[in-house]
């Protein structure tokens, strides 16, 4: 399981640029489940820069806060 989301988590760090902000809340509950909380709190941060209304964002940062 692991395995799959490192895989799955690599390849939308590679479209970083291209994502949405929930597309990155995604991303950041994939960094979650990994143990990153630190990369989890910078995906997050970076989807609420990009859409501040975001509320999967807003939650994921709740949670991290």
């Amino acid at each position: 399981k692991r395995e799959t989301i490192q895989r799955v988590a690599s390849r939308l760090r590679v479209d970083l640029d291209s994502l949405g902000a929930t597309d990155l809340s995604r991303l950041a509950w994939l960094y979650l489940n990994l143990g990153d909380e630190s990369e989890a709190l910078r995906i997050a941060e970076e989807g609420a820069k990009r859409d501040p209304e975001n509320d999967y964002c807003a939650r994921l940062l709740d949670r991290l806060s």
